[in-house]
């Protein structure tokens, strides 16, 4: 007979899941739908935050990178600019040398000078500003420029720049002592209207013959104007070459270059008649008074739009130099951007709300049928099965906690086992750090990562020099050790984000996340210094090789990869203990 208890019991068996199984359904649809519905605006809210901190990123990385490339076009330049006024004068004075040895033997030392200030004086350069010019260790002019040439014959020895410099006695003194040199001093330019004196770079070399000396100059002013125009002709090329907008000014308002409006260039901001320009000049100013670099927003004209819109720029000082690189990019462009994203996730977001709405009607209508059935069954089964149950219970009881103890303890050793497998599968039994299949597996995953939001990725290789001469003077276990040591030594000067693995024998592989080449470069030689500087417990002194690079856009890791390691053997090939890059 059945209760009547087991009679209620079996009907709410009956009803229950028709009633209980779709209700649960719905509310965990709405939960999700509620839930995406919230990641959807939270995303919304958060897009044009990334978008610009992404374009703020990318506008600073682009003027730094034509910083850097002016301060290395600048040293060039610099270092031309020597060698141009150098190889004038050894040019003077081999063909003085030569006339000497020529006529030494048939012609007097008057002769001879002679002929030799006829062969130079017509020597100029820069339409008459650069010339040789000749004294001898008295000061006694013997071949002067045109603008001087009433001086030949007397004595310049007290002549002072107007630094209060005694230039010729320095000259002097420089080719007696040293046979040649540079100096720097002032002195007056040829065809001005004035008696103003000019900064130039001078080089003087002693003749050998009749104590004489020659030299040649070249005025500051003149070779920076033809060394700024070389130096703007190649970044304006390089800026049309990448597409990209850069603007460059200096401190007197005067712009020397803009990819957006070219016809800008050569003017001054404060003498056109725009009082935009003017306000636009003085908010850079300003805002790089007390910094070298600063992001400043001003009103300036799209030219995709031709409206006046809020522009945010990066400009930076170039060391050394009065002018000022910047780029920037449309606050317009950014909410244009981040409209067609947020069109873009709405449709995802209306894509998912609908296929949630499918799948929660399929569960509900699949919920149904098979409560139906499994109920029909479960009243036939309950029916046959009441008096085993009761007989069974205890039984099942114990055999149920027994088994889920084993099965408790037994997942706990397999957990175990399978973090020892992945640790041993990961990482490098000598150094505890990425063995070389784990540290090229997360540096692809970085560079899909790097490429994925647009940000710098640099890495170094490093390899300890002289490894083999450890080796075979200390034994192979003060070579593991010595690894070992230089891995925790390196360790100390990465960041979290950072990685480190050991690539091959004394090789290793650092991956730095977002980081510019720039700054990858501080931290390398930091490193470097820092090993060189380190006691080794059982080796005297330990240097380390680097190489290091930074992701160009569409680069392979295999092209990255192979472009660090030539380098970390350039620097073995200079010498060691440096870094490359």
């Amino acid at each position: 007979m059945i209760s009547m208890n087991e009679k209620k019991l079996i009907k709410i068996i009956v009803i229950a899941p028709v009633i209980f199984i779709p209700i649960a359904v719905i509310i965990l649809a709405l939960i999700i739908a509620q839930a995406n519905n919230n990641h959807f605006k939270e995303s919304v809210a958060k897009l044009e935050a990334d978008l610009i901190s992404i374009e703020k990123k990318s506008v600073k990385s682009l003027v730094d990178n034509f910083v850097s490339h002016i301060i290395v076009e600048q040293s060039i330049i610099k270092d031309e600019l020597l060698l141009r006024v150098k190889n004038r004068v050894e040019h003077a004075h081999d063909i003085a040398l030569g006339i000497h040895d020529k006529y030494k033997n048939t012609k007097s030392d008057a002769e001879i000078k002679e002929i030799i200030i006829s062969a130079l004086r017509p020597l100029l350069w820069n339409n008459g500003e650069s010339f040789i010019w000749i004294l001898d260790y008295e000061g006694i002019f013997y071949l002067a420029p045109e603008y001087l040439r009433h001086l030949e014959g007397t004595s310049f020895i007290d002549f002072q720049d107007m630094t209060g410099k005694y230039v010729i006695k320095e000259e002097i003194a420089l080719c007696k002592k040293e046979g040649e040199g540079y100096l720097w001093d002032t002195f007056t330019m040829p065809n001005s209207q004035s008696n103003q004196q000019y900064k130039q770079l001078a080089f003087v070399k002693a003749l050998g013959h009749y104590n004489l000396y020659l030299g040649s100059g070249e005025y500051l002013d003149t070779a920076k104007k033809a060394s700024d125009k070389m130096l703007l002709e190649s970044l304006a090329n390089i800026d049309a070459l990448n597409k990209n907008y850069i603007f460059i000014i200096n401190k007197n308002s005067e712009i020397l270059l803009h990819g957006e409006q070219p016809l800008l260039v050569g003017k001054s901001m404060l003498n056109l008649n725009d009082k935009n320009l003017k306000s636009v000049y003085k908010n850079i100013i300003e805002s790089l008074l007390k910094k070298k670099s600063a992001f400043t927003s001003y009103s300036w004209l799209n030219s995709r739009t031709l409206e006046s819109e809020t522009k945010i720029s990066y400009v930076r000082k170039v060391p050394n130099s009065d002018w000022i690189v910047g780029s920037g990019y449309y606050m317009s462009n950014i909410k244009d951007l981040a409209l067609q994203q947020t069109s873009l996730l709405y449709d995802a977001y209306q894509i998912k709300l609908r296929n949630l709405i499918i799948i929660s009607m399929l569960l509900i209508m699949v919920s149904l049928f098979v409560s139906y059935i499994l109920t029909r069954y479960i009243k036939k089964a309950f029916i046959g099965y009441r008096s085993q149950i009761n007989a069974k219970n205890k039984e099942l009881f114990g055999l149920n906690e027994t088994l889920e103890e084993r099965v408790a303890q037994r997942t706990q050793e397999l957990n175990k086992a399978s973090e020892k497998l992945e640790i041993l599968a990961t990482t490098d039994s000598l150094t505890n750090i990425h063995n070389r299949y784990s540290i090229m597996k997360i540096l692809d995953l970085e560079i899909n990562r790097a490429r994925r939001h647009h940000e710098p990725l640099s890495i170094f290789m490093y390899d300890l020099d002289y490894f083999k001469r450890v080796n075979d003077t200390y034994g192979h276990h003060v070579g593991d050790e010595t690894l070992l040591e230089l891995t925790k030594v390196v360790q100390k000067f990465l960041r979290d984000i950072d990685y480190i693995g050991r690539y091959g024998g004394e090789e290793f592989l650092v991956i730095m996340p977002s980081t510019t080449l720039s700054n990858a470069i501080v931290i390398a030689n930091r490193i470097c210094e820092e090993v060189a500087k380190h006691k080794f417990e059982k080796v005297e002194h330990v240097t380390i090789s680097i190489g290091l690079v930074a992701l160009n856009s569409g680069e392979t890791m295999d092209r990255l990869f192979a472009r660090a390691d030539k380098l970390l053997y350039e620097s073995k090939n200079k010498g060691r203990n440096r870094v490359s890059f």
